[in-house]
């Protein structure tokens, strides 16, 4: 954030891991390069019935936020990133 209060653009990449044993469980991950405020996985966009165990998260820049997302089958990582939201997102 800069003198003014204004967050730079946000920055991260978002990768899915597959969690062993659930097929129609993953791992989303989102390793942050910039401050993330109010993070939230839509998980409407990834299934009608996909539901991920915790919701906003505030992650610092360098920091991972990690989603475990049910229901969803096979997702990939451009479809995961079309998911996520951001309050700062232009």
């Amino acid at each position: 954030m800069d003198k003014d209060g204004v967050c730079p653009r946000p920055e991260c990449d978002v990768t899915v891991e597959a969690v062993a044993g659930k097929g129609d469980t993953v791992g989303v991950v989102v390793s942050e390069h910039t401050l993330l405020r109010d993070l939230l996985l839509r998980t409407d966009h990834l299934a009608p019935h996909a539901a991920a165990g915790q919701g906003l998260r505030t992650p610092l820049p360098g920091e991972q936020a990690r989603f475990r997302v049910t229901g969803c089958g096979s997702v990939d990582g451009k479809r995961a990133r079309t998911a996520r939201v951001c309050a700062d997102a232009r």
